[in-house]
């Protein structure tokens, strides 16, 4: 097994899934490769002796690092420790190994990767429940994110409430809610709304329609 095939595994999960294409060394499984009649597994480079390693070792070398594998199956041998081995895996290495920047698929396979879920972000809100902070006259400078709710579930008729305050600059806030049903269907809805008073703090509290 070498060439463009092997370089087409995962380079940093080693080689343990090439060898699937390999005919066994023996009648063992791979995890049962250790002690006597297992197989020898040698990493060699070009010029120098193998060196023998652990079948976990040999199936964690990185692919990129490796030219070619052998099999010689059922071949008995001695190791260095006169532990007698049933089939032997040489693995070939290469000169200059280099790492490739991208890495390369198999024919017929796909790399899907999902965004998965958003983890809960924090904004700061002034404590507007306290009286104290009610009527603090230090102006209230928040910036682009004035509130998130990530987490809002809604009754049986498909409603929620939720309210927030809003920053003391005189704007226009958009609103925008996304989420989804039961039965997978993604919903989004936006609404604006202007703040035109200073400094009377009021919350906003009123329901948008989300698009399904």
């Amino acid at each position: 097994l070498g060439g463009n095939l092997l370089q087409q595994f995962n380079f940093d999960e080693g080689v343990k899934e090439a060898m699937n294409l390999l005919p066994p060394p023996n009648n063992r499984p791979p995890d049962s490769q250790d002690g006597y009649y297992g197989a020898l597994f040698l990493l060699q480079t070009e010029g120098h002796p193998g060196m023998e390693v652990t079948p976990l070792q040999f199936y964690n070398y990185p692919a990129y690092m490796i030219d070619r594998i052998e099999v010689f199956p059922y071949k008995m041998i001695k190791g260095s420790d006169e532990t007698v081995h049933q089939g032997m895996v040489v693995a070939h290495l290469k000169i200059s190994p280099k790492k490739p920047s991208g890495k390369p698929l198999r024919p017929g396979l796909e790399i899907y990767k999902p965004e998965g879920y958003c983890l809960v972000k924090e904004f700061y809100v002034p404590p507007y429940h306290t009286e104290a902070a009610y009527n603090d006259t230090t102006p209230d400078v928040r910036g682009a994110t004035i509130y998130w709710q990530p987490v809002l579930e809604t009754d049986h008729t498909g409603r929620v409430t939720t309210s927030f305050y809003t920053a003391d600059k005189l704007t226009d806030y958009v609103i925008v809610v996304e989420g989804i049903s039961e039965d997978g269907i993604l919903g989004y809805g936006l609404k604006t709304f202007k703040v035109s008073q200073p400094r009377r703090r009021k919350a906003f509290a009123g329901e948008v329609e989300p698009v399904l």
